[in-house]
């Protein structure tokens, strides 16, 4: 998909299409996957969280469990960026490559732990080795176009991984351009989870775009994504997609 939508539901709907034109077996959502409206999910309940955290400190009540509910929220959408940048989870190649193989890479599936696990283990990875390498935090545009071209930019590095892989360098805790990687991969990761719970923040603080009180009938209410009055709702979803 060049576009792909903005809503889960409207990407399951057209990788159905999708499924019934080409009888692809592997043309379903087990195949395909669904982390970009994972990680958009959740950085939606770590906004919502944090607008209901400001309301308890703003009516003097103790935030404690919403605050917890955040960070659980805050560690799920750890691991979709985290796992997003490893660029083997971006393919059809995860576990091992798969298909047409003309330069010989790993097709075992061993392979993806050597890379995410193994020798990041090896080289003892640490926070300090990342932030020198994140730059400043900024608030995100648009949070969805943010995580997908998180994910292109780690497809991008996804024959580079496996050809650090076949040249043994995963195996050694003093290669530098496999480190350069690892180092890349992962701050890169953190640097959108930071920005993404920072634009939660900021965007918490900003009054609701439609009025939660009145029906989603209510003509007055068409920001409302439940809103059949909302100039993007899709009848056959019952909702309106991430506004841009």
């Amino acid at each position: 998909m060049k576009n792909p939508p903005r809503s889960r539901y409207e990407f399951v709907l057209a990788l159905y299409e999708e499924y019934k034109k080409s009888k692809d077996p592997l043309t379903n959502i087990r195949w395909t996957g669904t982390i970009p409206y994972a990680a958009i999910e959740c950085y939606e309940r770590i906004k919502s969280g944090m607008r209901r955290y400001r309301a308890a400190e703003a009516r003097g009540e103790n935030p404690k469990f919403i605050e917890l509910e955040i960070a659980t929220n805050i560690g799920y959408l750890g691991h979709y960026t985290g796992d997003s940048a490893n660029p083997m989870h971006d393919t059809i190649h995860h576990d091992g490559w798969s298909g047409p193989n003309p330069k010989e890479f790993a097709t075992d599936p061993r392979v993806h732990g050597r890379f995410e696990t193994a020798f990041v283990d090896l080289i003892q990875l640490t926070s300090g080795d990342l932030l020198p390498r994140m730059k400043p935090a900024k608030l995100l545009d648009d949070p969805f176009t943010s995580m997908m071209k998180h994910i292109e930019l780690s497809y991008s590095e996804l024959e580079h991984a496996y050809a650090l892989d076949q040249s043994g360098s995963l195996a050694d805790k003093d290669n530098e351009e496999a480190k350069a990687l690892i180092y890349q991969l992962t701050s890169n990761a953190a640097e959108l989870m930071r920005d993404l719970v920072h634009t939660a923040w900021v965007k918490s603080g900003e009054p609701l775009r439609y009025d939660r009180s009145s029906s989603p009938n209510d003509p007055r209410n068409q920001n409302n994504p439940l809103s059949p009055k909302n100039p993007n709702y899709n009848p056959a979803t019952g909702s309106a997609p991430a506004p841009r």
